[in-house]
Order: structure tokens, then sequence, then C-alpha cells
């Protein structure tokens, strides 16, 4: 894709020099100028399309050393057509609309410069408000190439001082590494981490299992890679790749923007990550497996098309899926970056239907364990000496199945939710309880209605069917209510209707969903003795008061400088106000450190007299702090 755009760009410079008469010294004009130090080389932290666990990466990190204040430059003329400040996403953010129909996108900014840094200061004085969102026409802030737009930082949802650098052009994000900079170099070829294969049907298996199964890539020689030991697969399968991308002198791991999947040197899945649309970014989980993350902090690509993924960057034959009937199947995966820099994993991949694995069953020290897969539940029983039947009981019926497959050690068996829920299952020496309270079909506005529950699914609140979970207990004297898996994901928010402590209102209290030892504020409301609350995420969820107030610690204040650190244990910071004699005092806030501060370049005038701060959480208790400054 490099060669192209340096291709097309050689022939625009014809074009121009021929006709127009401009001068070859003219023609780096209409050539867009890297952001960050022009023409020296630069770093990456992240790259346009890589994986992040909720979303597409939407254009470069740029590295800053570590370091806020670096000058940031306009990459063409145009004009500001928004400035955000915000505490969160992007920022401090400048977003420059360009003849050529692009936009371009510069987030994280420490501050911006001229003008514009100006007018911002102004309009937040004006609001009383450190958080804005402007939007401008045409003629009020025009820019030109190379001009110092503002200085790189940290602000916002960033985890160290860099340049969020974004191209954009009819709602969709451009890799803004076809725009020929180079200042990038780039001649490392992707690294392929892993694979993975996942049994599609009831009656599909890798090494004789049913589920997922990871196998590490071998590397052969510079860009080829291969398997440790021979995989056997039957019936449909799909591919996952682990796998990043390094840059010349960059320290971080960036994203794969092209990935092909040939079987016996036929295409079956190909994606090219050139453009990604703004508002699906956010939609990434049909295409990634995530489930890998809490444990290991590795993101799959999925190569192939999963129910509920609608982006629109892939080209496949049976939505990539690979039908293993008799053959063995030669299978080569091509991971190439932007610069066209290769990889290729050659496997060869072994078909199999009656591959015993004896070696690969875990011994079960419990008697009963589940797994979910869809619409299959898998159920690991311990050995039972006298019958490797299982009891399933739905509504007060019993019935019994047998095994799918064994070892000496364990039995397993493979219910199809679609033609039986269970309540529970029994082996020779233990229950258990599934809790599946229905099946909730995707595209369609669902409600289920429970003794303690409700909760409403709009039209597209999934990205495929669930069999809801709903379970309800105690944990050191708090209800917990167990809602859904928490590794399905949910594509737009759930609605919630709870009946807590047998209706028992307690305004205090607010719903919180728990993750591991952190809890989430969702901000529920109480009505006719029900708390509700809308939930983006499966899981755990627990109704706690918070009565303490924020917490409020001096830095720093005299009448140069007010800096403190706030924080509140429970629900968090829901605003604060700063004043010096009554009067509203701009004061920034970077919710990742907890500093609120004011700016030298911020402050109009000394502080002096009576300086307040007030701190107020999500449930109204309140903290101030008060302190005359001579």
């Amino acid at each position: 894709m490099r060669k192209f755009w340096s291709f097309w760009l050689s022939e625009l410079f014809f074009l121009l020099f021929s006709f127009t008469g401009i001068a070859q010294s003219d023609f780096e004009n209409y050539q867009y100028l890297f952001p960050v130090n022009p023409g020296q080389i630069n770093q990456l932290y992240g790259t346009m399309g890589e994986l992040r666990r909720s979303h597409f990466h939407g254009g470069l990190d740029i590295r800053t050393n570590n370091e806020s204040g670096w000058p940031i430059r306009a990459a063409q003329d145009g004009y500001i057509s928004r400035a955000t400040v915000s505490s969160f996403g992007y920022g401090n953010a400048l977003y420059i609309t360009h003849p050529d129909g692009n936009l371009t996108l510069y987030g994280h900014l420490d501050r911006m410069n001229g003008m514009i840094f100006d007018y911002i200061l102004k309009r937040q004085n004006e609001c009383q408000s450190y958080e804005l969102d402007e939007y401008f026409s045409a003629n009020r802030f025009q820019i030109n190439r190379g001009d110092t737009i503002g200085f790189s930082g940290n602000t916002g949802s960033s985890n160290g001082p860099h340049l969020h650098f974004e191209v954009r052009k009819d709602g969709y994000f451009l890799n803004p590494l076809e725009f020929c900079f180079n200042e990038i170099k780039d001649k490392i070829e992707p690294n392929l981490i892993k694979i993975a294969l996942r049994t599609l049907d009831i009656n599909s298996r890798v090494n004789g299992e049913y589920g997922r199964y990871e196998f590490p890539l071998i590397r052969k020689s510079k860009g080829e890679y291969g398997l440790g030991t021979p995989i056997y697969a039957f019936g449909k399968i799909g591919l996952e790749l682990f796998a990043y991308d390094k840059i010349d002198y960059s320290p971080g791991k960036c994203g794969v923007n092209s990935i092909e999947v040939k079987v016996d040197d036929k295409t079956i899945f190909f994606q090219i990550i050139d453009k990604i649309s703004v508002d699906s970014s956010h939609y990434i989980e049909p295409a990634i497996n995530n489930s890998t993350y809490p444990k290991s902090g590795n993101l799959f690509y999925k190569l192939y098309v999963d129910t509920g993924n609608h982006f629109d960057f892939y080209n496949t034959i049976n939505s990539g899926i690979i039908n293993f009937n008799s053959n063995d199947i030669d299978v080569k995966i091509y991971a190439k970056d932007a610069m066209s820099n290769e990889s290729v994993a050659n496997l060869n991949l072994k078909c199999d239907e009656k591959f015993n694995p004896t070696n690969s069953l875990p011994l079960k020290k419990e008697g009963l364990s589940s797994e979910g897969y869809k619409n299959v539940l898998k159920v690991i029983s311990r050995f039972c000496p006298n019958s490797d039947q299982l009891k399933v009981y739905c509504k007060g019926i019993e019935s019994s199945i047998n095994s799918d497959y064994r070892n000496a050690y364990a039995n397993v068996y493979l219910i199809n939710l679609l033609n039986i829920i269970p309540d529970s299952v029994k082996n020779c020496n233990s229950v258990l309880d599934f809790h599946i309270k229905t099946m909730v079909p995707s595209n369609a506005v669902f409600k289920y209605y429970g003794d303690l529950v409700d909760i409403t699914f709009s039209k597209n609140s999934l990205y495929d069917t669930i069999f809801l979970q709903v379970e309800h207990e105690y944990e050191n004297k708090n209800e917990i209510f167990k809602i859904g898996n928490p590794t399905v994901p949910i594509k737009n928010s759930i609605y919630i209707s709870m009946k807590v402590d047998s209706g028992k209102v307690n305004k205090s209290k607010n719903i919180y969903r728990k993750n591991g030892q952190s809890l989430t504020f969702l901000n529920g409301k109480w009505e006719n003795g029900r708390i509700r609350f809308f939930t983006s995420k499966f899981g755990e969820f627990v109704c706690l008061a918070d009565t303490v107030p924020p917490t409020i610690s001096r830095i720093a204040l005299n009448r140069k400088v007010a800096s403190f650190k706030i924080s509140d244990s429970l629900s968090g910071i829901e605003w604060y106000e700063a004043t010096v004699n009554g009067k509203w005092l701009l004061m920034s806030y970077d919710y990742k450190s907890g500093i609120i501060k004011t700016l030298n370049n911020n402050l109009q005038e000394p502080i002096i007299g009576d300086f307040k701060i007030k701190v107020v959480d999500r449930q109204g208790n309140e903290k101030t702090y008060t302190q005359k400054i001579f």
C-alpha cells in the first residue's frame, strides 16, 4: 500500500507540474506534514486498526519521549473545526478540517496554542466549566501547514505523554501510515505468537475435544513460523491469531493491518484494515477473542467472520470457516503491516474424527464443572466407576445422557441448549446448578421478568443469542446478583430493575458492578421499592451504601498556584468547584492521578483572599477545604 501511495503522489506531481506550472520546490506543500518533529525519525506506541480491549485504535500514538510540551504541528492547511477539553477520552484535542475533505485530530494535548488557547480559556471562565466541546466555522481559526497548534501532553484517557494523531474522512478513520510519512521507518515483519482453533458446532473437535485451544507458533526463520506439534481437527473450525507488529526505533507493540488465510492455496479469509467506521469502531467484540485478556493480556484476531460482526474490511469464503471432513489441510496465514513487511505461518492440520484426548483432558478434582460456548454447554465430570451417564434435570423432569468423549479421569458431555435448557445435572457424587433462566434472541426487544430481577434488552443490545443466567446470593451480608456471563459482550446497554433487601429502600445505597476487587458505580435510581440502572457488561452486581465524603489533600497553595489531590473511596467524584472570594477559579482535573490544579498560564490574577474548594461524590456526600491566602 505504501508503494501505491508513492506512485500516486509521483503521478500527481507530474500532472501538477505539467499543467499548472507549480515548481518542484513547491510540491512539498501538497503533502501532509508529520505533526511531531517533522523531518526527523519518530517512534510510535500504537497504530491505526490496532486491537484495544474495547475498540479498534483510530490513529497513531506518537511517542514524545514520555514528556509533555513538545510542539505539535498542523499536518496541512485548513481550519480548526472543533476543540474539546475533557478529563476523559481525547482530553485536550483539536480537530482540523482540510480542503481535501480530510480531518486531522490531535489528542491528549497538554495545552493549545495561539488564538484557540485564548478563546478556550475565555469560554471556560464564561461557562464556569473546565470541560468544553466547541465547534467552529471555516473562517474562525484558519491554520497553515506547519503551524504550532498545541503542545504534547497526557490529558484524558492517556497512559503517558504522547500525541494521538488521526486522519478521518466521511466518517471513517484512515491509516495515517499510508500518507507516506518518511519520519516512520519500518523494515520489521510482524511477530506471530499463537494460533487458536475453535470448534464451531457440537460435532467439531480439536485434538479430540470440543472448545477453544491455543498453540504456540515457532519461528523457523525470518518471517516464517510453524507448529511445534501436530494438531488434529474435525468438523467446522475457526482460526484465531495472536500477533503484533514492531516498528523500527519504536518500543511499542503495534497492530497488524492485513491478514490472509489460505487453505490448500485458496484464500478463504482476507482482512485489510485501511479504514474503519468511526461509529462502529467500538463494536469490536465479534472481531476478536477478548476472553483471554483478563488472564494473559492477549487479544486474538478472529480469522473468520463471527455472528454480529458487521465490519466491512473482510473478504471471505464461507465466512472463513474451515471444514475438516476427511483430508489433512495445509493452512498458510500471511500477516502484513502497513509498510508491506510480511510474515507467514505454515500449518499442516490433520483431519482425525476419532483422535483420543487421553493425554489432554485434565484430572477433575471437583465433581462437576461446566463451560458455555454459544448454544453448547460443556460439562466435565470426574470419572464415575459404575456409569458414564449424566443425569439431566429440566423443569422437574429427569433424563440421562452418555458422555461425548472421555479418558480415565473425566467424562465430557455436550448439551445443545437449543434442544434443552437444563436446570441442573448430577453425576455419582455431585450436583451442578446452571441458573439459566431463558434464551434471549439478538436483534429483538426482549424482556425477562424474575422474582427479584427484571431485565429489558433493546433490539440492538446483543451481538448474538444468549442463554441468560441469573443468580442471587449473599456475601458478607451483601446481596450479590449474578447476571449473565461476564465474558459475553453486550453491544448496547441493557436495563435492569432489582428488588434489593426485600424491597427496603435505602437512598444512601446505589448499584455497583464488581470486577474482581474493584467496583464500578452505575448510578441507579430508586423507584417503587426497586433500584433501576443501565449496564454495558454482564457480571456481579451489589448494592452498597456510600456515606463517606471525598478526601481533599493539599499539594500546594499560594498566590501563584493551587494544587490538590481529591479522591473518593466508593462512588467516585461527581464534581468539584474552587473559588477565591466567591469568584469561580478555573482548575484542571486529571482523573488518573486525582489531581486538580491551576495552570500558570490560566491564572489571570494572583490568588489572594478566601480560597475555597468543594468536592462532591456521586452519592451527594461533600467535602470542603478553606484557607486564607495573604
